[in-house]
């Protein structure tokens, strides 16, 4: 029992914190580029991702809500068929005990025959953007632009932390697919907060003190528990 508690004691040597990375940068778009994206495009394709602050599109015209906040949001567009895709790569903290990916995404699938869509995706580090196998799909649309009203922004909010191991790198993509007209793939706001716990030592001042009483009474209640 007091060999017990004397673990126990010992046991305070040590503090556990807790820290939230945000692991995506420029989310909002708000530098008003793609800084901290990549983008890719298939061979021959006629779109492009693009930056955006205006409710139409930047090389077809097609209306769009704009930004879902702020002042900036990212917009597929262009004049022929195509796969473009905006990825960024991230890295799990270890020690992840959760990880909520947030993100707001609309498509506008002029024609309705433009062909795939719209989706967001989860791959491994070291995946090609434009065709590595996804690993989850958290957002997937070919949605028609009806009266030539452009359809509003689709709010996503998940724990992911179930698919990801500590320590790994992965790719969060948004990928845009048409074959017959344009298709417009708007997304904002990204983030993704991972939340990390750990067992730190106690300040450095505090560290032999604490240690060298908890031995000493560690031992001496052993001691005494033989006697």
């Amino acid at each position: 029992m007091k060999v017990q508690v004397s673990a126990a004691i010992c046991s305070l040597c040590l503090a556990f914190t807790a820290s939230a990375d945000q692991l995506i940068s420029n989310g909002g778009f708000e530098s008003g580029d793609l800084t901290g994206w990549t983008t890719a495009s298939s061979a021959g394709s006629g779109g492009a991702w693009s930056i955006d602050s205006t409710t139409i599109t930047p090389s077809t015209g097609n209306p769009t809500v704009g930004p879902n906040s702020g002042s900036y949001y990212a917009v597929t567009d262009g004049f022929g068929p195509g796969t473009n895709v905006l990825y960024q790569s991230f890295t799990d903290p270890l020690g992840t005990t959760s990880a909520v990916l947030s993100f707001d995404a609309f498509v506008n699938d002029v024609f309705g025959t433009s062909g795939f869509g719209g989706e967001v995706d989860l791959l491994a580090g070291n995946a090609d953007p434009l065709t590595g196998t996804v690993i989850a799909s958290f957002f997937s649309q070919d949605t028609t632009v009806s009266g030539g009203v452009p359809n509003p922004y689709v709010a996503y909010s998940n724990d992911i932390s179930g698919l990801l191991t500590p320590g790994s790198t992965y790719l969060i993509r948004a990928y845009e697919s048409d074959s017959y007209g344009p298709i417009n793939f708007g997304v904002d706001d990204f983030s993704l907060v991972t939340t990390s716990s750990s067992a730190t030592p106690e300040p450095a001042t505090v560290i032999p003190t604490a240690l060298l009483a908890c031995a000493f009474a560690y031992r001496t209640l052993r001691r005494k528990a033989r006697v």
